[in-house]
C-alpha cells in the first residue's frame, strides 16, 4: 500500500500542474488498482476540478 500513497502523484496535483504547464489533454495511466472495480471516472473528475482540459483514462494498448 506504502507505492499507492508514496508512488504516486495524487489527482489534485495532477489536475494543478497540468494547469500550470498549459496542456490541452491530461492522460492517466499506470493507475493503481480500485477494489472491485475498474471504473477510474471518479480519478477523471477529480482531476477536471483543477484542471479545464481533456482528461483520458488511459486503456492498455491505447495510442495517443
Amino acid at each position: 500500500m506504502r507505492q499507492a500513497t508514496q508512488g504516486h502523484m495524487n489527482l489534485e496535483d495532477i489536475g494543478k500542474m497540468a494547469t500550470r504547464a498549459n496542456v490541452k489533454t491530461v492522460v492517466l495511466s499506470h493507475l493503481t488498482r480500485r477494489v472491485g472495480t475498474d471504473n477510474y471516472t471518479p480519478w477523471a473528475e477529480e482531476v477536471k476540478k483543477h484542471f479545464s482540459g481533456q482528461v483520458v483514462i488511459a486503456k492498455d494498448l491505447m495510442t495517443f
